[in-house]
């Protein structure tokens, strides 16, 4: 009997790493530096837990996201994960590497204000992406021409990329203290952090 069972553990460890489902340590971004969305959790820092389903470029949009590049997940233990479609985040790198790196602060920024709101989750990526010297004006127009060329987007988003860029763009116009350290923000503050890529 313990000889079946830890030959069906190998067998289910085996096929969820040729699955690639489970977390990662962490995001790695067009410009190659691995980065990590970090929050304050019971008193201390963690690193939110990064979930990459589907087959990347061969395969399909993954059903439990439902088309979305990524998504925020609860945990049991009230700390959050971000889920990552690889296919989906493919080809949005596909046409804008800026654009995938966007996704993962835009994740990071729903976990970092503990909100659902889309526009102030995209608001805070931008500001993120900048603080941390990784969105220049180039990069901004790049994103601005990346929004306004999506069509249709979910009402959530606004309906369509040009209208959720315009009402990121007045959230970014509004004058709001720096939120790089989260002690402006209620609830867990998360800070994309760069790391060693050799860890």
């Amino acid at each position: 009997m313990p000889n079946k069972m830890a030959r069906c553990i190998a067998r289910s460890a085996a096929l969820l790493a040729l699955c690639g489902a489970g977390p990662a340590a962490a995001f790695e971004r067009s410009d190659g530096q691995t980065v990590s969305c970090e929050v304050e959790y019971a008193g201390r820092s963690v690193k939110v837990a990064e979930e990459y389903v589907g087959n990347g470029p061969v395969g399909t949009t993954h059903p439990a996201l439902g088309g979305s590049a990524a998504v925020v997940r609860r945990n049991r233990d009230g700390s959050s994960r971000m889920i990552f479609d690889r296919f989906v985040m493919e080809r949005i790198a596909q046409r804008s590497k800026l654009a995938a790196d966007l996704v993962f602060y835009h994740e990071c920024a729903h976990i970092r204000l503990q909100t659902d709101d889309e526009i102030e989750a995209n608001c805070e990526a931008v500001r993120q992406m900048r603080e941390v010297g990784y969105l220049d004006d180039d990069g901004y127009a790049a994103l601005t021409a990346w929004h306004e060329n999506m069509g249709r987007v979910a009402p959530r988003y606004g309906g369509t990329g040009r209208v959720f860029w315009q009402r990121t763009e007045a959230c970014l116009a509004r004058d709001r203290p720096p939120t790089a350290t989260g002690t402006t923000v209620a609830g867990p503050a998360a800070t994309p952090a760069i790391e060693d890529a050799a860890q």
